[in-house]
């Protein structure tokens, strides 16, 4: 698609360039905003962790042309997109202090939707390790 370009910036673990081209089709991700509703949690043990910058020159009016996609990939293959930026916080936070002290521990995490405390029927994506 011309004027749309999706480019990883980091990811966890390294990718052959099959895994890479896979990663980068988002279409083929479930949105976590789909899967998650206040009160449930999808618990996923996650293989790899992918950061997309994303290049839309089509984006709608009033959204950003240029935006993070975050990609977790689980042990099954499953694959989940997310732009929560607290749900990258709080997965790096998890990340950093396992992969520190235990790097080949496996990282199986609850993510959920918690509602917000600042906006009224507002909610944000969230995740803490099982």
């Amino acid at each position: 698609m011309e004027g749309y370009k999706v480019t990883i910036e980091s990811a966890i673990k390294d990718m052959n360039a099959r895994e890479r081209i896979a990663v980068k089709s988002l279409d083929r991700a479930t949105s976590l905003d789909s899967v998650t509703e206040i009160g449930n949690v999808l618990t996923v043990t996650v293989e790899n962790f992918v950061v997309l910058h994303v290049h839309n020159d089509n984006a709608k009016e009033g959204n950003n042309k240029d935006y993070t996609v975050y990609v977790i990939i689980t042990d099954n293959g499953e694959r989940y997109r997310t732009g929560s930026e607290s749900f990258f916080s709080a997965f790096m936070d998890i990340y950093e202090e396992l992969n520190a002290e235990a790097p080949d521990e496996p990282i199986t995490i609850d993510i959920y939707k918690q509602e917000s405390k600042n906006f009224k029927g507002k909610g944000f994506i969230s995740c803490s390790l099982v």
